[in-house]
C-alpha cells in the first residue's frame, strides 16, 4: 500500500479525495474528445490523446483506492 500521508504530507482520504476530482475531469474531458468529430485533426491523434488522459486517470484511481482503504484502517474518531 502507499503512505499517502508520507508523500503529501495529508491525510489518505485527502489525497484521494483531490485525486477522485482529477480522475472525474479526466474522463470527462476524455469522453468530450471521442464525441467530438467537428474539431478537425485526424482521428488516430485523437485516439492517442484520449487513451493518454485515460491511462492518467487509471494511475489516479489508485490514489483513490489507495486513500479509501487507508480510511477503513483508520479508528473511528468520535
Amino acid at each position: 500500500m502507499l503512505d499517502l500521508k508520507n508523500l503529501t504530507g495529508k491525510p489518505a482520504w485527502a489525497t484521494a479525495d483531490e485525486a477522485a476530482t482529477l480522475v472525474s475531469g479526466l474522463i470527462r474531458t476524455a469522453r468530450l474528445a471521442a464525441e467530438n468529430t467537428t474539431s478537425g485533426g485526424n482521428q488516430a491523434d485523437r485516439d492517442v490523446g484520449i487513451a493518454s488522459t485515460l491511462e492518467v486517470a487509471e494511475m489516479l484511481m489508485r490514489i483513490v483506492m489507495e486513500g479509501t482503504e487507508g480510511l477503513a484502517e483508520e479508528p473511528a474518531q468520535g
